[in-house]
């Protein structure tokens, strides 16, 4: 995986991807720990 990719993962910033004319959002750890740990890996 590149490491750009890698890092903008691990930061949460939103993922364009123009092929499929979508951006996707991963969560921060700010977020989960909002959402709670245990509900987040029950949506995953």
């Amino acid at each position: 995986m590149d490491n750009d990719l890698r890092l903008k993962l691990m930061t949460g910033v939103d993922i364009p991807i123009p092929e499929l004319q979508i951006t996707i959002h991963p969560p921060s750890v700010k977020e989960i720990a909002y959402m709670g740990e245990q509900d987040f890996f029950m949506a995953i």
